[in-house]
């Protein structure tokens, strides 16, 4: 008799996201950079310098603050997303 192919069930887990992302600065300018806020509303981080002399740390904020806009910044690569 022919063996039959028994193939595992697919499981449907949703894909766990980022917990928090770093913003990095590429450009040498300072500029706003547009996100969520913990109450629902839009805000704006004023994303300084992060190298150098006077340099901030990259801001690390949770990842369900991305919005697109925020999105389309890192496309014209003035920033970068990192997952932590």
């Amino acid at each position: 008799m022919p063996k039959k192919n028994k193939e595992a069930p697919i499981r449907k887990e949703p894909v766990k996201a980022a917990s928090q992302v770093r913003i990095i600065n590429l450009t040498q300018k300072t500029f706003p950079v547009p996100y969520r806020s913990s109450d629902g509303s839009t805000a704006f981080l004023n994303l300084r310098l992060q190298t150098g002399r006077h340099g901030q740390d990259a801001p690390i904020l949770p990842g369900t603050a991305i919005v697109p806009a925020t999105k389309a910044l890192e496309r014209k690569r003035l920033i970068r997303i990192e997952n932590i």
